[in-house]
This record gives structure tokens, C-alpha cells and sequence, in this order.
């Protein structure tokens, strides 16, 4: 009888092994085959000013993501913009940031530039691209400047960040033969500076666009300001290597006929290899997913939803993340 009993015993605990290493594996095999989206982690944004489409942007991805992804945490941060935000993530102070790719924030790849200081920043990586930045000048419409050269000795609203804005702007004055430091530089958050306009104490501005729109705080302004486009001239910005653009005709507020504007750089939502393949993969499809509504609250990202490769252009010299890149091949947006 005890026999009996202890061969069933055994048997039973033999079932009850079986039993409990076939839960195990299922759930590791359930773990590994886990969805992107079941992998994904709250994150840090890091955007850019209030007031400006970086910011903007910032809050209408959060928004996106934490749609997508409602127990999670997702926090928009305000920065002075793109040389911040490349220190920021670099720094493991954000999860993932926007930052424009041009002159001001290449050398972070090999620590040259701005970064000369500092080691190469090789964990960057890009997970979609966004909207250009046009550059233009506005004065109030009573003011008797006329072209750029009428801006020496004037006060000249810039921007938040002198390491990110006069990498972009100096040049288009030095194009023109105006010494940059001739100018009184304001400086300060885009809606601080541009209300600085309004009230007279600035006699002059840089005339933002993310495409052919004027930064939110610009277009704050022209709600009780009126305003005179100053054209540049394309042939002096072609011969320091800067790329004119025309913007037509009817496009912006008291615009009274083509403005020549600069070209300065595409923008980029980037991260680092700290984040993983799943999580890279994720974040891209949410961007595309979300497009249309992260649109109505950025709405140069509309020129993104007419042409949606233009959400993946190559970024050199910072690679794709492979796992936004491997969503971007398989949507076919990415050759």
C-alpha cells in the first residue's frame, strides 16, 4: 500500500515538474514573441522653446505616444533647441529629441564644430525625419529698413540658443557683407522676443519658418502687428554655399510678393542606441501612424502626410536606428 501510494506520489510530482516547465517555456516563448508595442517604455522628449515648432511638436508627439500607450509615461521638455538637445541625449537626459541637422550639429558625430570639446557622440541615431527651417526678416511695417543691410546698428531679435541660431544666421548676414557683431543681438525664448517686437523694443526680427510657417509666437505677433518681409538675395546666399527658397506669392501674412528666404537645415526626431530595436521600431511607427493627428497640431507636418518618404531621408553622418530603419523598409518609405 505504501508503495502504491509513494510510486503515485512520485507520479504526481513528475506531472506537477512537467507541468510547471511547460508554463515556464510558454512564457518565455510568449515574452520573446511579445509585439514592438508591448516593449515600449515611457520617454523623455526633449523639443525645444515655447512658442516655437519644436516644442509644438514635442507635445503632439507625447500626445501620439501616450495614445498608443496609455499606462505609460511620457514627458514633452522644453530646451533651447537643437545644440541642447544633442547634449541632452548624449547625456542620457532624454530618451529622444528633435534637432536640426546642419553646420551646428554634425560635428557631435565626431566631436568637432560645436562638440570639438567633447567625445564623439557615435550612439546617436536618427528615427524619422521631419520639416526644414526657412530663414527670413521681418520689421515692422512702419519701419524704414529696407534690405538686411539696413539692419547694422539695429536690435535684432535672434532666438533662445546664440549656439544653435548664430551658427544659422551669421552666415546669411556675412553673405550679405554686414558684420554680424554690428548687430544688437536679442536673445531670449521665441514668445519672449517676438512680444519684445510687438511693444517697439526690438526693431527687427528673424522671420522663422518650418516650411513656408511662421513659428506659433510669430504668428502671435501678427495678430497685432503689422509686418514688412525683407528679401535676401539669392545669388549672394548661393555664393556662400546657402540655399535660396522662394515662397510664393499669397503664402504669408502682409506678404506683397515673392520672399527670398534661406534654407537651414532639415529636422530630425533622433534618439540612441540606448534605446532598443523594439523601442526605435515603435517610436517610428507611431510618428507615422499618428501622422495626421500630430499634424493638426504642427501643421507643417501636413507637406509630410502628401509625401510620406520625406518622413525618411537619410540623415549623414548620424545613422538610422536599426530598428526605426527596419520599420521604415518594411513600409517601403525607406529605398
Amino acid at each position: 500500500m505504501s508503495v502504491v501510494s509513494a510510486r503515485s506520489h512520485g507520479s504526481v510530482l513528475q506531472g506537477l515538474r512537467r507541468a510547471a516547465t511547460s508554463v515556464i517555456f510558454a512564457m518565455l516563448v510568449g515574452s520573446a514573441a511579445l509585439p514592438a508595442h508591448a516593449q515600449m517604455k515611457g520617454l523623455t522628449i526633449g523639443s525645444g522653446s515655447v512658442g516655437a515648432d519644436f516644442f509644438a511638436f514635442g507635445a503632439a508627439l507625447q500626445r501620439a505616444l501616450a495614445k498608443n500607450h496609455p499606462r505609460l509615461t511620457f514627458e514633452n521638455t522644453a530646451t533651447s533647441g537643437s545644440i541642447e538637445n544633442v547634449r541632452l541625449l548624449h547625456r542620457k537626459e532624454v530618451d529622444v529629441a528633435i534637432y536640426q541637422l546642419s553646420e551646428s550639429t554634425i560635428g557631435a558625430w565626431d566631436g568637432t564644430g560645436r562638440f570639438k570639446d567633447q567625445p564623439p557622440h557615435k550612439e546617436l541615431r536618427t528615427l524619422g525625419t521631419l520639416f526644414t527651417f526657412n530663414y527670413s526678416l521681418i520689421v515692422p511695417k512702419s519701419s524704414n529698413m529696407r534690405t538686411i543691410e539696413d539692419f547694422k546698428g539695429k536690435r535684432v531679435a535672434i532666438g533662445p540658443d546664440p549656439a544653435t541660431q548664430d551658427t544659422h544666421t551669421k552666415p546669411i548676414f556675412q553673405a550679405h557683407g554686414v558684420d554680424y557683431d554690428s548687430l544688437r543681438r536679442v536673445y531670449g525664448s521665441y514668445s519672449d522676443i517676438y512680444r519684445q517686437f510687438a511693444e517697439g523694443r526690438v526693431e527687427a526680427g528673424i522671420g522663422y519658418m518650418s516650411g513656408f510657417i511662421p513659428l506659433p509666437s510669430i504668428l502671435e505677433l501678427f495678430a497685432s502687428t503689422e509686418v514688412r518681409w525683407i528679401n535676401l538675395d539669392p545669388e549672394k546666399l548661393k555664393a556662400a554655399g546657402i540655399n535660396p527658397v522662394t515662397v510664393p506669392p499669397g503664402t504669408l501674412p502682409f506678404q506683397e510678393g515673392p520672399v527670398i528666404a534661406a534654407q537651414r537645415g532639415l529636422n530630425l526626431l533622433g534618439g540612441t542606441t540606448a534605446l532598443t530595436d523594439d523601442q526605435a521600431y515603435e517610436i517610428a511607427r507611431i510618428l507615422h501612424r499618428e501622422l495626421a493627428m500630430i499634424a493638426d497640431l504642427v501643421p507643417v507636418l501636413k507637406s509630410n502626410l502628401a509625401n510620406p518618404p520625406s518622413l525618411a531621408q537619410q540623415t549623414p553622418p548620424f545613422p538610422y536606428h536599426a530598428g526605426a530603419e527596419k520599420y521604415w523598409r518594411e513600409q517601403g518609405l525607406m529605398k
